[in-house]
């Protein structure tokens, strides 16, 4: 009995075999008895009439899409010996051959993508994948003026260029001179990136510099930009739901154009494609441009100078806060980069900052519901909410769990204290890539997985996998948790710490300490860290943990009294569950587990005494930094997440 002609899609997933394409029936099935023809393609077969046009991008059913397979014609074997019975039914149905029915193209090809979708995503597929299956038109992204040159959107790109060009010379960049002798030329570069806010797709070009040609302190001095610390900018909302504070944000556009190049004479070839208008002149640059290490810098120390033109003063405790204090009118921004935050009490003065801002940036005012540094600030009756719901979405996805199954807690009470040694080693990258991932959600809006994070970071350098296995479960934790948001109440109270250790670790000895900082009920700072040094004793421990805390205490009191706001607040309080601790510096006793302790710990002893600040003795039941320190279990958790504000 003659064999059939099929062709080969690949493997089989559930038992050994190959995956067919059975061209009468139309449909996917697994075979283990097959002969191959490995001189005839399978495409032969497909293009003899439009019913046979077929995408075998989209019947490949396996967890890694982007392996691509060569179609092989194959022979089914009539007689399969000690084979496996052939496959009764049909693994899946895959849309229909193009032409085969009234339909236009457009159509079956959306309902087959729509079909296949769920089918991708019940098996894992990449969700990048997804997207692109979604997306008919795939835009690719030139790397370099020749590879757009060559692109199917070239007239797309060349309009993008000439829009930045125009830019450029808008703002007074450059001027074109005779190449200097003796001089170092600064290669320039552009690159290209679609914007796909909105419907329509924006072709966007950036002209850059190759700054990393630059030497320091030969090409320039210093590179260092400061930006608003993100506790500060937490700081600023708990004070803005308290007094009431109008908050809004606000965009600059090409914000490094409009920094000057002060003592500096720097010299740049002509943009790619525009050589020849330049006939061998170079371009002089008068103001900064993206690509160089300092242009950050020149364009803070711009806008400083513009703002403290304007009546603006920077404070010591934030470089990157400036405030405007006139009798009862009350003005703060905080800057990182081109992003803008303005905190006032009264409209009239803060239109009048912002006109005169306008008439020297091009500043943007963002809507309401638009993220500030990745985080969706949304403002209520009862105070502010920050959340990152958004950016935890594009994390499952990323990691293709989006249908994952949800736990209780980012990791499960006694977790961290055994791993295997027999695991085998994960791909590093991948590891740090989602480690860091995490670690930017942990220390923005989500202080609930910050120890899991933490405690997993100490394992960057040779991960294993039942590390990444503990990192995939904090995803699963945030699929059930990421509509959690920090909330912000108007209620007015006292700063407050709280300051926790855990001591001893089974692998080094080192203890983990945690510090809690809120101002009234609203969460400001918090911090989950490994201890550098060994201590001897619990007392110890709770000690180097109290030092961190009383120092986020006394900044957050020299923040608020540069901001005249610190009479508003009734008196500052750090907790503490060690009596030993706690007794050791209200009491001044001195012991042989105490006498030998850091110079350091002293300080706190002094801000005791010069009544800046007081240590009070709680019990372990009502810590809410608990889980800063340690795996919890869910009732702990639950508990502690309610007194910090993350709801």
């Amino acid at each position: 009995m003659p064999g059939k002609r099929e062709i080969m899609l690949g493997y089989a997933r559930e038992r050994r075999g190959y995956k067919i394409y059975d061209i009468e029936q139309k449909c996917v099935i697994e075979e283990r008895a097959v002969k191959f023809s490995e001189n005839v393609k399978g495409s032969k077969y497909l293009n003899n009439s439009p019913e046979n046009l077929w995408e075998i991008d989209t019947l490949i059913n396996t967890e890694d899409v982007n392996v691509k397979l060569k179609a092989k014609y194959v022979y089914l074997d009539s007689n399969p010996g000690s084979a496996d019975a052939p496959l009764d039914e049909i693994i899946s149905k895959i849309g229909r051959p193009l032409g085969s029915t009234k339909e236009t193209s457009e159509e079956i090809n959306q309902k087959r993508i729509l079909e296949i979708e769920q089918d991708l995503l019940n098996r894992g597929v990449r969700s990048e994948r997804l997207k692109e299956m979604k997306n008919a038109n795939i835009f690719e992204i030139p790397k370099d003026y020749f590879e757009a040159q060559s692109n199917p959107n070239w007239p797309n790109w060349k309009t993008a260029m000439e829009d930045e060009r125009k830019s450029l010379n808008k703002h007074k960049i450059w001027e074109l001179v005779d190449k200097p002798d003796n001089t170092k030329i600064v290669k320039s570069k552009w690159v290209y990136t679609i914007k796909k806010d909105s419907k329509t797709p924006k072709f966007k070009a950036r002209l850059v510099a190759t700054g990393f040609n630059q030497a320091k302190n030969v090409d320039y001095l210093e590179s260092y930009s400061p930006v608003v610390n993100i506790d500060t900018f937490r700081l600023l909302i708990a004070l803005a739901a308290k007094l009431n504070l109008a908050v809004r944000q606000f965009l600059h556009q090409k914000s490094y154009l409009h920094s000057d190049l002060e003592e500096e004479e720097v010299y740049m070839t002509a943009p790619p494609g525009y050589e020849m208008e330049t006939e061998g002149k170079v371009y002089r640059l008068k103001k900064s441009i993206y690509g160089f290490p300092h242009s950050g810098r020149n364009w803070y120390f711009k806008l400083k100078s513009e703002l403290e033109r304007i009546g603006l003063k920077d404070i010591a405790s934030d470089n990157c806060v400036f405030v405007m204090i006139n009798k009862n009118e009350f003005l703060v921004l905080c800057i990182y980069v081109d992003d803008i935050a303005l905190f006032s009490n009264d409209i009239v003065l803060s239109n009048n900052v912002i006109r005169k801002l306008k008439t020297i940036f091009e500043l943007k005012e963002t809507i309401d519901g638009e993220k500030f540094l990745g985080i969706e600030v949304s403002r209520n009756e009862n105070g502010f909410s920050l959340s990152q719901v958004e950016y935890i979405n594009f994390l499952l996805e990323k990691y293709n769990m989006s249908l994952c199954n949800s736990v209780k807690t980012p990791m499960s009470k006694n977790e961290d204290k055994f791993f295997d040694s027999g695991n085998k080693f994960v791909n590093v990258t991948e590891f740090q890539t989602l480690i860091g991932e995490l670690l930017y959600l942990a220390n923005r809006t989500r202080p609930d997985i910050s120890f899991a994070v933490t405690y997993l970071s100490q394992f960057c350098q040779k991960p294993v996998q039942k590390h990444f296995k503990l990192a995939k479960k904090i995803l699963r934790y945030l699929k059930g948790t990421k509509e959690k948001t920090l909330v912000y109440s108007n209620k007015f109270g006292c700063i407050n710490g709280s300051s926790d250790a855990c001591w001893g670790n089974a692998e080094n000895g080192k203890s983990f300490s945690s510090s809690v900082l809120m101002l009234g009920d609203s969460l400001v700072t918090w911090k989950c860290n490994k201890q550098r040094s060994v201590c001897l004793s619990t007392c110890e421990a709770e000690l180097c943990a109290l030092a961190e805390t009383a120092k986020n205490v006394l900044w957050a009191k020299n923040v608020l009294n540069e901001l005249n706001c610190f009479s508003f607040i009734e008196s500052c309080v750090i907790y503490s569950d060690s009596k030993s601790a706690v007794d050791w510096l209200n009491c001044a006793r001195s012991s042989s587990k105490t006498r030998h302790v850091n110079l350091r710990f002293h300080f706190v002893k002094d801000l005791i005494s010069g009544s800046e600040m007081q240590i009070i003795f709680a019990t372990t039941e009502e810590m809410i930094s608990d889980f800063l320190t340690k795996t919890v279990t869910h009732e702990k958790l639950i508990f502690c997440c309610y007194k910090i504000g993350l709801l």
